[in-house]
């Protein structure tokens, strides 16, 4: 795993530690690097904008600007303590400055319903992640 897959599990251990009170060595990990543009699926346009050709190419190119701001999307599969939970992380550009900001939101990869901020989750790129965690020794 990558340096900032290490930040990003660590995020993601620190949340569920604090989440469920649960001691980091009773805890395994597994991470799977993910590529935004796969996972996440823009919602529909409105439709003033999708029938105005320009305001369509401005709004698409807004979506994927804020697609590519996911950086490092990271899954990671936690358990500890009789719990279960995996997370999406990420890092993103501080609003002021060079500095990275490290994230982490709760999925369920169960759930077609599942979203990242604007943004549905792919179904078949959920199913591939559940069954790389499956096949994945935990560390």
């Amino acid at each position: 795993m990558s340096c900032d897959g290490d930040l990003l599990s660590g995020v993601a251990r620190s949340q569920f530690s604090r989440q469920h009170s649960c001691p980091e060595e009773r805890m395994t990990l597994r991470a799977i690097s993910t590529n935004a543009q796969d996972l996440l699926i823009a919602p529909r346009p409105p439709s003033a904008v999708a029938a105005d050709p320009g305001r369509l190419a401005v709004w698409r190119a807004t979506m994927n600007g804020d697609i590519a701001d996911y950086l490092n999307l990271t899954a990671v599969d936690v358990t500890g303590c009789g719990f279960a939970q995996t997370y999406l992380c990420w890092e993103e550009r501080a609003p002021y400055g060079d500095d990275l900001v490290y994230s982490c939101q709760e999925i369920d990869l169960n759930d077609s319903n599942s979203e990242l901020g604007a943004f549905s989750l792919s179904w078949n790129v959920m199913q591939a992640l559940r069954e790389q965690f499956r096949a994945s020794a935990p560390h």
